[in-house]
C-alpha cells in the first residue's frame, strides 16, 4: 500500500495524527475513539467496538503524548509511527515501534506530502513501514494470526486531532 500524506501545524504545533487500520470487520463506518485515538484506538484500551477485535493499525503520531503513560508507545518531542493490534495503542507488534516517523526530522508537519509505503510479505512474515524512501519500522510478525480469514481484510484510513488541530490530506493511494 503506497500513499502521499500531508500534515501541518494549523493550531498549538499540530495534533493528533493518523492511522491506516487493517481489520477482518472494519467498515466504512467503523469508528472506535476521536482525537489522539485517530477513530482506531479506544482510550480505555483494547476495542469497544466490536470491529475492531480482530485487526491493526499503523499508526503515524504527530502529538506527544508522554504526559500521559498511558501513551507508552510515545517518544517525547518526536513524530512517531507504530503498528498496534486490536486497537490496543500500548502494546506494539513485535518490532512494530514505536520509531520516528522521518530520519531526519523530528517533526513531519511542514504542510508538504511525503510518500508512505506499507509492505506485507508473508513469505517471512514482515512488515515494513516506509517515509519518504526510508525504512522506519520491520516488524517480523504474523500479522495473519490476528484474523480468522486472513484473505478477507479490509482497510482504511482514519485521523483524529484533540486540542490542538492539523490538517491531515492523503492522496494518490495505491
Amino acid at each position: 500500500l503506497t500513499f502521499e500524506a500531508s500534515v501541518d501545524q494549523a493550531t498549538g504545533g499540530g495534533a493528533d495524527g493518523f492511522c491506516v487500520a487493517f481489520g477482518q470487520n472494519i467498515t466504512p463506518t467503523s469508528l472506535n475513539a476521536t482525537d489522539a485515538h485517530f477513530g482506531y484506538y479506544n482510550p480505555a484500551g483494547g476495542p469497544i467496538n466490536p470491529d475492531f477485535n480482530q485487526s491493526f493499525g499503523v499508526e503515524f503520531d504527530i502529538f506527544d503524548n508522554t504526559f500521559n503513560p498511558a501513551f507508552i508507545s510515545d517518544i517525547a518531542g518526536t513524530d512517531h509511527t507504530a503498528i498496534c493490534p486490536n486497537a490496543v495503542p500500548t502494546f506494539p507488534c513485535p518490532g512494530g515501534g514505536p520509531a520516528p516517523i522521518s530520519p531526519t526530522t523530528a517533526n513531519v508537519k511542514d504542510g508538504l506530502f511525503h510518500d508512505y509505503k506499507i509492505e506485507w510479505c508473508p513469505l517471512d512474515t514482515t512488515m515494513k513501514v516506509y517515509f519518504d524512501g526510508s525504512l522506519r519500522l520491520n516488524s517480523s510478525y504474523d500479522y495473519r494470526r490476528l484474523f480468522t480469514t486472513p484473505s478477507a481484510i479490509h482497510w482504511g484510513i482514519s485521523g483524529g486531532t484533540g486540542s490542538f488541530c492539523s490538517n491531515h490530506v492523503v492522496k494518490s493511494i495505491v
